[in-house]
């Protein structure tokens, strides 16, 4: 939770941000990858340019009314 807090308190200074949602996933043996296949690990690994959004700039502002999610599975 200290993290989180951390990392919400903390802003980027440009306008966007670069980023691999796994750059490691590409990085396997051909035994696992003829064993599993390739499932998009070059697109997993691959670098993209994302902007930074900002809750408070966004249409005017928006408020967090709760933190959702967790009702996937039922």
């Amino acid at each position: 939770m200290a993290g989180q807090a951390a990392a919400q308190g903390a802003r980027p200074a440009a306008d966007s941000v670069t980023v691999a949602i796994e750059p490691t996933y590409n990085q396997v043996s051909g035994l696992h990858r003829r064993l599993l296949g390739d499932s998009y690990r070059a697109a997993w690994a691959t670098p993209v340019r994302l902007p930074v959004f900002h809750l408070a700039q966004a249409k005017g502002g928006l408020t967090i009314l709760e933190r959702g999610g967790g009702l996937q599975t039922k």
